[in-house]
């Protein structure tokens, strides 16, 4: 709601500005222009923009309802999340709705004597934007139900997730705190999805009172009123209590902020999705096994315990054990696997996902990997198929010994 009503307010407000330039400066070096704009074409231009700017945002509106609508129904619902903090229809919205504002404050200027010349000027110019930025909304909300497009941009945000996630993690992991320091806990005050460590917060509260803060839950995590979120090195007053508990942002519903598992779900909803009889796209589940591979590989090559977070003077204030590297695999491809029982073309997709990451990988990663090819040709043993079918599949895992 921010950026589309800043843009409203901004936009519907200009008027204030250019009649009160057009009062000051253009009285004579404008006065031809009157002849071009009379007091009825005035009134009739301001009229027509404002009607268009406000058909053209519920036509915008519409077509974003109907695309998000086939989206949520072919792709997966939990995308409706990621597209209600798109920029596009934001700015959309905000320049429709302020061009109404502009023209109906606009209205309250003209007078039979006075016509504000420059704020008409801007009235044609909003005109003009708004034609082309309604060309350019329908080109950008297209890409919502292009398939391909969606899972390359969360795939491009997992992995931006997971390079932040080893950019903390740095070099750091010798400084870690013994785990026996942490003896007093702080609980969760209500019950919901962690969406968010503010870690600046959390570094900063610490460092003013010089404690050490062990983060007990991940991103993603559902945690119960009354669950452990925090464990410190020492006891602290209630008042502190509060504003450590403040920093741990804690929702109803799962968000996509910088959030590992929740983009790691949305591609694998959107392949279980793909897969189902009553879809059946398996080149779609296949695209979603590309991206989970891409992503993970990220991380395979070098395994890091802890997420370290230092103050200014590079002491370790906010410590975090790392969600392992096996368990962002078993996330990712275990729902996957189970879903291949009967489908060939998609086995030997996450069997060639496997060989990538067993050749990217650490050797605890390559050991996991082992266990999931392992537990893949069990999968599709299951199922009715014909035994080269079985040896293609087993022909990609060249790793196994």
């Amino acid at each position: 709601m921010t950026i589309p009503s800043v843009i409203v307010l901004v936009i519907g407000l200009l008027p204030l500005l250019t009649s009160a330039m057009d009062r000051q400066f253009t009285s004579g070096l404008l006065d031809p222009a009157n002849n071009l704009l009379a007091l009825s074409s005035t009134e009739n231009l301001l009229s027509a923009t404002a009607t268009g700017a406000m058909t053209a945002l519920s036509l915008a509106y519409s077509i974003a309802l109907v695309v998000y609508s086939l989206a949520a129904g072919n792709i997966g619902p939990r995308l409706l999340k990621r597209f209600t903090t798109e920029l596009v229809p934001q700015v959309t919205a905000g320049v429709f709705g302020g061009t109404f504002l502009y023209c109906l404050h606009t209205m309250i200027y003209v007078k039979p004597d006075f016509i504000p010349k420059l704020t008409i000027a801007g009235v044609a110019l909003l005109a003009t934007l708004c034609v082309i930025q309604l060309i350019f909304f329908v080109r950008e909300i297209a890409k919502n139900i292009t398939i391909d497009e969606e899972i390359a941009e969360i795939t491009a945000s997992l992995i931006n997730d997971l390079s932040l996630q080893q950019e903390a993690e740095s070099m750091q992991d010798d400084k870690a705190p013994d785990e026996n320091d942490f003896g007093f806990v702080i609980d969760a005050g209500r019950s919901g999805y962690i969406n968010h460590h503010h870690t600046k917060q959390l570094v900063k509260l610490a460092a003013e009172n010089d404690l050490v803060i062990k983060l007990e839950r991940t991103d993603g995590e559902f945690v119960l009123h009354g669950t452990t979120l925090l464990s410190l090195n020492r006891d602290v007053d209630d008042e502190l209590v509060e504003d450590l508990q403040a920093a741990i942002e804690i929702g109803g519903s799962r968000s996509e902020s910088q959030n590992v598992e929740f983009s790691i779900r949305l591609l694998i909803e959107i392949a279980l999705r793909a897969l189902s009889p009553g879809v059946n796209d398996t080149y779609t589940a296949i695209a979603v096994v590309d991206g989970l591979s891409k992503a993970i590989a990220t991380i395979a090559g070098e395994e890091r315990k802890f997420r370290l977070f230092l103050d200014q003077e590079g002491e370790c204030r906010v410590y975090q054990l790392n969600r392992s590297t096996k368990e962002v695999i078993g996330i990712a491809f275990h729902s996957l696997r189970r879903a291949t029982t009967n489908n060939i073309l998609m086995a030997q997709a996450i069997a060639k996902g496997y060989t990538r990451l067993h050749e990217s990988g650490t050797a605890d990663v390559q050991s996991v990997i082992e266990e999931h090819a392992d537990l893949l040709l069990k999968e599709i043993n299951k199922g009715d198929h014909q035994k080269e079918d079985i040896e293609s599949v087993e022909a990609y895992l060249a790793f196994r010994k």
